[in-house]
């Protein structure tokens, strides 16, 4: 993959191509031309890699749809991919349709976010656009009515969250063939400080959010405006531990293709005004070269000449730095010095659960290890940032 650096806007010199990149960005832009037929020995790393990236599905329909030659043995493997792909949107929908109307009947509207939104108006069929979870929004005073309902209907809280959030936001229940299902419910739109968050609130996504004919009523999608800024700035999120996952750019090319160019403008606009212009401009321009995203050429004009904002730090490969750019944008976005202060301790001291939970120990008296573990590691990651700060200036 093309690899990025903060001061840029456009990929940096990428490596040698690889085939596997040669191949997927063929399947979407002709004027690279058809990839050399792989080495039956490299079917296997090709399939983990369209796995990790969620791209399997839409892969093969590209394959069918054009004819590629692949072997009998890829197709087949594939094919087995995608009907799994299939079996688990189905089993999901089973378990979510029944949350969201419970909701709906106790007055509580919700949005669904990221994947599970995307899937239901942008595939071709949902189970096409993988995903691990379902994201739901519900405004922050529904919350605790919310989570009731998520547990009567046996979705278990667990402490995933415990860094952000005093009370736990993933809620998990065992289904059929072993597939756990994942609901995210959400009382903002992301777990960053920044000024994105805090404007983005379910009132604001709500007035412009789209009904889809296959959810209740009480539930909708942002719109692929709100959508298209969230799938980029959410990119930068996981950037540092995830890199470029090839089905979020996927997304953002989609996204980006169903507004015309009046309302593309807006978003960048908007996006611009969020101080998150630069991510939004990156993403698109990175999705763009894998999937040959149709764009005015005024548009690639303008996205190519914005300017650097401090939403960019965050496309940092570096796991430390990374996780030291988000905290340090969060801090620059939280208001007033307790709240800062705070933010700090929860970051530092989050609930003992979430602490046994990322250290795979149910010893409660190896806590104060941990908490002394994490101390030394946020320590070790700030000079870190200190040095690389320092080392930047000079």
């Amino acid at each position: 993959m093309p690899t990025l650096t903060p001061s840029s806007l456009t990929p940096a010199p990428a490596p040698p191509v690889t085939h596997f990149e040669t191949f997927v960005r063929s399947l979407f832009n002709p004027s690279v031309g058809v990839a050399p037929i792989m080495h039956p020995d490299d079917e296997a790393d090709f399939l983990d890699l369209l796995v990790a990236h969620g791209i399997a599905p839409i892969v093969l329909q590209k394959i069918q749809s054009e004819g590629r030659p692949v072997s009998e043995s890829f197709k087949t493997r594939i094919i087995r991919i995608a009907r799994d792909e299939m079996v688990f949107h189905e089993e999901t929908n089973r378990q979510i349709l029944p949350v969201l109307t419970a909701l709906g009947s106790a007055g509580i509207r919700s949005l669904l976010l990221k994947g599970g939104a995307l899937a239901t108006h942008l595939y071709p069929e949902p189970g096409t656009r993988p995903r691990a979870d379902t994201d739901i929004f519900v405004d922050s005073a529904d919350l605790p009515q919310a989570a009731e309902l998520l547990i009567e209907h046996k979705f278990r809280p667990t402490p995933e969250a415990g860094v952000e959030k005093t009370q736990a936001c993933e809620y998990r229940k065992s289904g059929r063939f072993g597939i756990s299902h994942i609901i995210d419910l959400h009382e903002s739109i992301s777990n960053s400080r920044h000024q994105w968050t805090r404007t983005m609130t379910f009132t604001t996504l709500w007035q412009d959010s789209l009904s889809i004919k296959t959810l209740p009523e009480s539930t909708r999608v942002p719109s692929c405006s709100h959508a298209l800024l969230h799938a980029c700035f959410h990119r930068g999120q996981h950037y540092s531990h995830l890199g470029d996952r090839l089905i979020w750019l996927h997304d953002i090319s989609l996204l980006v293709e169903s507004l015309d160019r009046e309302l593309l403008n807006q978003s960048l606009q908007l996006a611009k005004n969020l101080n998150i212009g630069a991510i939004v401009a990156n993403s698109i321009l990175v999705a763009r070269h894998w999937f040959n995203t149709d764009l005015h050429e005024e548009t690639l004009k303008e996205l190519r000449s914005t300017e650097f904002d401090e939403s960019l730090t965050l496309l940092e490969r570096d796991l430390d730095l990374g996780i030291a750019n988000r905290a340090m944008l969060n801090l620059r976005h939280i208001p007033g010095f307790t709240d800062k202060v705070r933010y700090v301790l929860r970051r530092l001291f989050p609930q003992p659960d979430y602490m046994l939970m990322i250290y795979a120990s149910s010893n409660r008296f190896m806590l104060p290890l941990f908490y002394i573990r994490r101390i030394i590691t946020a320590a070790r990651i700030g000079l870190i940032k200190f040095q690389d700060d320092r080392s930047e200036s000079s």
